[in-house]
């Protein structure tokens, strides 16, 4: 009984421990220590090469999208200050 007592004691420690410090107790941790595992498919070196061209054909897109957008809002934001300064 006293054996159960100073087990529940220890645990109560830990975790005023923890919540004091902030730390995590390694026990809980055992989850984390596992690799991670993905099941990504095999892909041919000739597809990989297109999946990538796809990707920066996607991403110079949307960077023509994004700069033609700044140039458009700057250029009515200038116009109405200039409409507004004019007088």
């Amino acid at each position: 009984m006293e054996i159960f007592n100073l087990r529940n004691v220890n645990g109560r420690n830990k975790r005023r421990k923890q919540s004091k410090d902030g730390r995590f107790i390694k026990d809980h941790l055992s989850a984390a220590n596992k690799p991670t595992e993905y099941n990504v498919p095999e892909v041919s070196s000739q597809k990989l090469e297109r999946i990538k061209q796809d990707i920066r054909t996607k991403t110079k897109n949307q960077n023509r999208k994004e700069i033609i957008l700044t140039i458009l809002i700057s250029s009515v934001i200038l116009y109405l200050l200039y409409y507004l300064f004019k007088n």
